[in-house]
């Protein structure tokens, strides 16, 4: 109900709870609740149920079904997100700062899942986008994708690790799509060839392998594939 309600506050949402349904909500009870770890646990495991009933019947929606070379991979979108500081959150440096956490949106069902929370121990504001999800482990990003399923996220430029990316794709089949930082210096390896005649290389220029300059030498894990659209 506090989901789906348009209070932008706790306390207005007891006191419309109690208007509407009279329905009287003690307000110390309502909110110490809200630290039960056993309730934390259920919530979390009911939205991984509900992500994995999702997944398992996106056949019938999915808009990537048309796309045979993409059978094998589950697609995700992934970004930080903020909520708006409480009244109650702790203050440092004498300013609060907004909740930071990390999601994975499945583009075959559009289903949503929290990844991680932003880890802002110490004098941390708030973390970077790979740094955050360094700290989470293979299986975490695989998202329980069966052995023998790839993985791709497609993240924005915060993504962008090249090294990192390689590390995942050859331990767990997890692959990182972005878009090129504004201050990377790109050299082409080689141009690869595609078909611009087929339907799906609409608005793609070129198809090219490159390699970031900023490197002193280039080995396996420097060299990325890269498409240039309009």
């Amino acid at each position: 109900m506090r989901t789906f309600s348009n209070e932008s506050t706790g306390r207005g949402f007891l006191q419309s709870v109690f208007d509407s349904l009279s329905i009287n909500i003690k307000r110390n009870y309502y909110f110490e609740a809200l630290k039960s770890e056993h309730r934390l646990r259920f919530c979390q495991e009911t939205g991984g149920l509900l992500f994995d009933y999702l997944k398992q019947t996106y056949c019938e929606t999915d808009p990537f079904s048309k796309f045979s070379s993409l059978e094998g991979y589950d697609i995700y979108a992934g970004d930080g997100h903020y909520h708006a500081a409480s009244a109650h959150d702790t203050k440092k440096d004498g300013k609060k700062y907004p909740v930071q956490h990390f999601y994975a949106l499945d583009l075959r069902t559009h289903a949503l899942k929290h990844l991680i929370d932003a880890d802002v121990s110490g004098d941390r504001k708030k973390e970077h986008d790979m740094r955050a999800l360094k700290r989470l482990g293979i299986d975490d990003l695989r998202q329980n994708a069966p052995k023998g399923r790839k993985v791709i996220y497609v993240w924005d430029r915060a993504g962008i690790d090249f090294r990192q990316w390689y590390k995942w794709k050859q331990a767990g089949g997890i692959y990182f799509i972005s878009r090129e930082k504004d201050n990377m210096k790109l050299s082409v390896i080689a141009k690869l060839e595609f078909d611009p005649e087929d339907d799906i290389n609409t608005g793609i220029l070129s198809y090219e392998l490159v390699g970031d300059l900023m490197w002193s030498f280039m080995s396996e894990n420097k060299i990325q594939m890269s498409c240039n659209f309009r």
